[in-house]
């Protein structure tokens, strides 16, 4: 991502990836399934670093520790909350694939974030 200074591209081709494979998890042989998760694991790693510098753009560096802190603590806290979101949903509806599709659902919403980014993180940077 950053030799070919397309970050953004790498994010959301990782997302993008991410929700189609989990999508795949619900209508391929069982015996795929552990395969397609591998693959999931993979494309999803892609933008963990990407992801990381994107703070770097918009916050100014006094303000860099405390925004990094605020958002790992929201990190951990919805890695916390998020397998119990997952088993009420399943518990509610009756069926396993509700917390797949949540999941998608998310990651589309996650390609809307990183959109909305870009717009509002461009007037910051050329301000600098």
């Amino acid at each position: 991502a950053d030799r070919t200074d397309r970050r953004a591209t790498v994010i959301a081709v990782s997302l993008a990836g991410f929700a189609l494979l989990m999508a795949a998890t619900l209508v391929v042989p069982v015996g795929w399934i552990p395969a397609v998760f591998i693959a999931m694991g993979l494309v999803s790693g892609l933008c963990a670093g990407p992801v990381m510098g994107l703070p770097a753009a918009v916050l100014a560096p006094q303000a860099r520790a405390f925004g990094m802190g605020l958002f790992f603590t929201l990190y951990y806290v919805v890695m916390m909350l998020a397998p119990m979101l997952a088993g009420q949903l399943t518990d509610l509806t009756g069926d396993p694939a509700t917390p797949f599709l949540f999941g998608i659902a998310l990651l589309v919403s996650c390609l809307g974030a990183l959109m909305l980014f870009r717009i509002t993180a461009a007037p910051v940077r050329a301000a600098r």
